[in-house]
């Protein structure tokens, strides 16, 4: 039970981490467009889908590991952005 609980809880790390990153690139996106215009923020708009995309891998995998997460509040609502 335990080694469920880490599992988890590194889950919720992960995701954290992957939110956070979101974010940023998405700032990073409305600045660069002032900056520099289309093209620097269209990269930055790519690592961000990128980014949306390897949360949708986390997703599958933990519950691929875990189905009783769909049951509780640990579930789909921490990995969205």
């Amino acid at each position: 039970m335990a080694k469920d609980s880490f599992i988890r809880q590194k889950h919720q790390e992960y995701a954290q981490s992957l939110r956070d990153m979101h974010f940023q690139l998405g700032k990073m996106a409305s600045e660069l467009t002032v900056a520099y215009g289309k093209p620097s923020a269209y990269y930055a708009k790519k690592a961000q889908d990128a980014i949306a995309s390897l949360r949708g891998l986390l997703a599958e995998t933990l519950y691929a590991e875990h189905s009783e997460c769909d049951q509780d509040e640990a579930g789909p609502s921490y990995f969205t952005f």
